[in-house]
């Protein structure tokens, strides 16, 4: 694989890996408030969220350039894009839970 096709394909790793830790927060946040167990948990529910997240996420970080290589990595400009990514992310999340009206608390 040439240094071009890397390069080109970074940003996609990037993505997979913001989602990943979405997906992942979301997991051990509900594991937390459930004291340690997801036996009580509707894992449709969670499925369904982890999903919402994802699309979201890649929505809102396409728009505002993160993915689109619009900055140098690492630099302040792309720092601050990937915060406004996250926190719109958080925010259009947490509208979800209040309103989906589903199995997932809001304290998660």
């Amino acid at each position: 694989m040439g240094v071009g096709r890397r390069v080109r394909l970074l940003p996609l790793f990037h993505l997979t890996s913001d989602v990943t830790v979405w997906i992942l927060a979301l997991v051990l946040a509900t594991w937390l408030r459930y004291e340690f167990t997801l036996e009580f948990v509707s894992r449709r529910d969670l499925l369904v969220l982890a999903g919402v997240i994802a699309m979201v996420h890649t929505v809102f970080g396409w728009s505002i350039g993160v993915y689109r290589r619009r900055w140098r990595y690492g630099s302040f400009d792309e720092a601050i894009a990937v915060a406004a990514a996250f926190g719109a992310t958080g925010l259009v999340g947490t509208g979800y839970v209040f309103t989906a009206g589903g199995a997932i608390p809001r304290s998660v």
